[in-house]
């Protein structure tokens, strides 16, 4: 039953809060006095969450309670989400001077409007959980701060310190490099130094930190070695136990103490004795967070160090103390070599001189990630055919070289002079959730292979003016939300059309793909050849589609006949002269529901 995961979906919903707070966009509208009274209200409730599932077999009122929890926090996501999705439209607008096309769908017509509308809808969200927690007095629940059937490490990874330095290729430079400034004495009236770790995804930052913690010379430097993962997972109570776990190497239950408690053990672990922490990881962006962390690891013996990895340059301006050590890609004859230990593993190289020259084409292509050298590498692994190296030396070729890096992104933005963008590569995006297409004029066909975006929440494809189609695969992503099409002058939506234009066989297959599309908001513009709105893009988003907006659609006729269309909040239709009519039960729906709505038709 959905309640028996309260625990774990008030957590996702404190650290995606957590996450939007400390985004510019909450600064600017002035709602993070409203994020943190959220934050303190979940917090609370989370404290007895432990308790309550395990007592909710007892009493009917104590499960409804739960349900009306995990409900209010499916809600709560949902308003977060539009919330990254306009921070992310921020970030756009100030990387590529967007038109007032583009502004118009992203937000409002009306900025001021959209920013009220938003910061009363977080409002909202506040004072139903406000009512929420206010109930749990009634079931006498207990307070367990932590969960001690499993250790959250937050949704990405866990690492660990273990590291074979023979596997290790072309870092041997940045070791010593960190070393040398591990032993420097710390500036004057400190008694700890910061060192952060800094570079893109994928470039071996935990590699080289575990390089350092297990170096020879480190060894007869620091009386403790300490290793915290730290990922999305900044919440100072479970990174003290993390810190005296690793210290005191006992399985002991430190769960049960308060924060006060653990702070005197944590500073007794450290009292006087020199020690080095890697914090692998780290994410936030929050100053007051990390003084509040870093006022507790004072305790350590005079020239103490925190190494700290992250992507974040932002993250090392806050933690750090001394010079950041910025990770660049490896040289090329590294980078080389561990390509080729992945694709061969035992085989002899010798044996393949002719795949090794194709492997060189290939790792010039990779600008030096581990992450892709090895992802690659392995892609090719057991193969001999020099067709199959030459397809993955071709199609890698083909993509922008700064998308080349992107296998663990989440956001992503494309703007290229290709007419068709590969699938290789783009293909092992899993985690990607934001996808952004944007003034790729040649741009004809996007990749077949956008049906393994398995994450994408949000699809928004803007002035592609020459692209004929989407691809069928795009019928597959049941997570994604959004899906925003604006000024492609050559885009008609008929997918089946599309593919006998094309001749792609493969495409062609997946017309047997039933759409799982269930969008909450589909926004279409300035797309002169569509003339009505295909089935496969309806689908199951009738029963979700909260916000449905069509403008500047000049050969639009017709809009089809939605049965359920139940979840839709706001509906504008504007500047489609050949559309005369909507469906009667749109009409019905807007004049009963109340849902916010306008339409200009002939």
């Amino acid at each position: 039953m959905a309640e028996t995961f309260a625990f774990n979906i008030v957590e996702n919903v404190v650290q995606k809060l957590a996450t939007v707070a400390h985004q510019e966009i909450s600064l600017a509208w002035g709602v993070q006095s409203d994020f943190q009274r959220l934050n303190d209200i979940l917090t609370t409730v989370k404290d007895v969450l432990l308790d309550a599932e395990e007592n909710q077999a007892h009493t009917n009122q104590l499960r409804n309670w739960l349900q009306k929890l995990t409900d209010a926090c499916y809600d709560a996501v949902d308003v977060l989400d539009e919330f990254e999705i306009e921070s992310l439209r921020r970030q756009v607008l100030k990387q590529r001077n967007i038109g007032k096309k583009v502004r118009y769908f992203f937000s409002s017509s009306n900025p001021l409007a959209f920013r009220f509308r938003m910061a009363q809808k977080i409002k909202k969200v506040t004072l139903r959980f406000g009512e929420i927690a206010a109930l749990k007095a009634n079931f006498h629940l207990a307070e367990r701060h932590y969960d001690t059937r499993h250790v959250v490490m937050g949704p990405d990874r866990e690492t660990h310190s273990f590291v074979q330095a023979a596997d290790i290729i072309g870092r041997d430079e940045d070791r010593e490099k960190i070393i040398k400034a591990l032993m420097q004495d710390p500036p004057d009236g400190e008694n700890i130094s910061v060192l952060p770790i800094v570079g893109i995804g994928g470039l071996g930052k935990t590699a080289l930190a575990k390089l350092v913690l297990n170096d020879e010379i480190i060894d007869g430097e620091f009386q403790l070695k300490i290793w915290v993962c730290v990922s999305d997972d900044f919440h100072l109570k479970r990174l003290i136990i993390k810190i005296i776990k690793a210290v005191k190497k006992v399985n002991e239950d430190w769960s049960n103490m308060d924060l006060d408690q653990l702070q005197k053990v944590l500073r007794d672990c450290l009292d006087g004795k020199k020690y080095l922490l890697i914090l692998d990881d780290l994410w936030k962006e929050d100053d007051i967070k990390w003084n509040e962390l870093k006022q507790l690891l004072v305790e350590g013996g005079r020239g103490s160090k925190i190494v700290v990895t992250t992507r974040s340059s932002r993250v090392a301006e806050i933690t750090g103390t001394i010079p950041t050590h910025n990770l660049e890609g490896l040289p090329k004859e590294e980078a080389l070599s561990l390509f080729l230990q992945f694709a061969f593993k035992k085989r002899e190289m010798n044996q393949y001189s002719n795949l090794v020259k194709i492997g060189e084409e290939i790792v010039k292509s990779c600008n030096g990630i581990p992450l892709v050298l090895k992802t690659l590498g392995s892609l090719l692994l057991c193969k001999t055919s020099e067709y199959d190296w030459k397809l993955v030396r071709d199609r890698i070729e083909e993509l922008p070289s700064n998308m080349r890096y992107m296998i663990s992104l989440r956001m992503l933005s494309i703007s290229t002079k290709q007419k068709v963008l590969s699938k290789s590569g783009l293909e092992y995006l899993k985690s990607l959730r934001y996808l952004f297409i944007a003034y790729c004029q040649n741009l004809e066909y996007l990749f077949d292979g956008i049906r393994n975006l398995t994450s994408l929440h949000s699809l928004i494809i803007v002035d592609c003016k020459n692209l004929i189609a989407l691809p069928q695969g795009i019928k597959a992503l049941t997570a994604l939300k959004i899906l925003v099409i604006s000024n492609c002058e050559k885009l008609h939506l008929n997918m089946i059309l599309a593919s006998k234009a094309r001749g792609n066989e493969d495409d062609s297959q997946d017309h047997h793909i039933g759409s799982g599309l269930r969008l909450q908001t589909l926004i279409i513009g300035w797309l002169p050849r569509l003339e009505a709105l295909p089935n496969w893009l309806l689908g199951e988003s009738a029963n979700t589609l909260q916000i449905l907006v069509i403008e500047e659609c000049k050969n639009l006729t017709t809009l089809a006949e939605w049965q359920n269309l139940t979840s839709l909040e706001r509906f504008s239709i504007g500047e489609c002269p050949k559309l005369s009519s909507l469906p009667e039960k749109i009409c019905i729906l807007v004049e009963l529901s109340g849902v916010s709505s306008s339409w200009s038709l002939t």
